[in-house]
């Protein structure tokens, strides 16, 4: 998982005075784990964090060659320098071959916004269960199934409405493994579509590298929303009963709050008129009809 301590060594006055560039080096952490994510498929001899380590690097490279090219001052560099662990010059000449380059982490990036769209619609789906479900019961309980049943019967009513439209499957086994893939940072990627739909019509995107330290925070905000949101979802008829541990869920620094942010969550409402309808548990105290749950 991410590991926000690195850095605890600073002082708080240096951190609060380059803040920016903390932000910079937090937003280049999140893209590598994006790129390979903690529960990868490899097998054997996994090389997920040392392709993490050298993203983050050319990432954080990156600017600060382009600081160098306009005239920084020095002392603004050496921020960059030590905030970012950037290596003297004699080290990038000796593994000049062993570099990940900045087209190929673009590349990656498009080529992952694919996937990012179901886990995005997966999110939603369980954030949506999960307030059908809190209508009627204690508990906001939702399922992987439910959620992918529910995503097929959309895009099957889409492929109806315009048949033109490309076929696109959501069936179980494929959501398992995609969101397998991508729990540990499920938040950042629904985080990432409402990020980009606020952006100012023409800015940078996420895949262009350049995004201001005001739109970087902001991303980290609805990121935390989305985790807190994640994180009190249950999971029926088991034990341990947590949707989602936060320990497999890759955190935040300490600092990222979302107290501003409250986005609605619609319920379904025809899964609430079935759970009712399809009552057979009276409560003994109230008399009041207990739907069964929704899976």
């Amino acid at each position: 998982m991410i590991n926000w301590n690195q850095h605890k060594e600073f002082a708080s006055e240096f951190l609060a005075e380059h803040h920016d560039l903390v932000l910079y080096d937090v937003f280049h952490h999140i893209k590598a784990f994006l790129l390979f994510s903690p529960n990868c498929s490899c097998e054997n001899s996994c090389r997920c964090p040392e392709w993490r380590k050298k993203i983050i690097l050319a990432l954080n490279t990156n600017l600060y060659n382009k600081a160098c090219k306009t005239g920084e001052r020095p002392e603004r560099l050496y921020a960059m320098k030590i905030l970012w662990h950037i290596p003297d010059d004699h080290f990038f000449r000796e593994h000049y071959a062993e570099a990940y380059p900045i087209w190929a982490i673009k590349k990656k990036l498009k080529a992952g916004k694919e996937e990012f769209r179901t886990i995005d619609k997966l999110v939603w789906a369980f954030l949506r269960l999960g307030k059908t479900t809190r209508s009627y019961r204690a508990e906001a309980e939702v399922s992987l199934n439910a959620a992918s049943q529910i995503l097929k019967e959309a895009s099957e009513n889409e492929r109806e409405d315009e048949p033109k439209k490309g076929k696109r499957t959501w069936g179980k086994k494929k959501c398992a493994k995609q969101f397998k893939r991508y729990e540990p940072v499920c938040h950042f990627i629904a985080a990432l579509k409402i990020w980009e739909s606020e952006m100012p019509k023409g800015e940078k995107s996420f895949i262009s590298l350049d995004s201001p330290p005001a739109a970087i925070e902001r991303f980290l905000s609805l990121a935390h929303w989305f985790r807190k949101q994640l994180l009190s979802l249950t999971r029926p008829n088991v034990t341990e009963n947590r949707f989602l541990l936060e320990e497999n869920t890759c955190p935040l620094p300490t600092w990222v709050q979302s107290e501003e942010i409250d986005f609605p969550i619609e319920p379904f409402e025809e899964m609430i008129q079935e759970a009712w309808a399809n009552a057979r548990l009276i409560d003994p105290k109230t008399k009041i009809a207990i739907p069964l749950p929704i899976d």
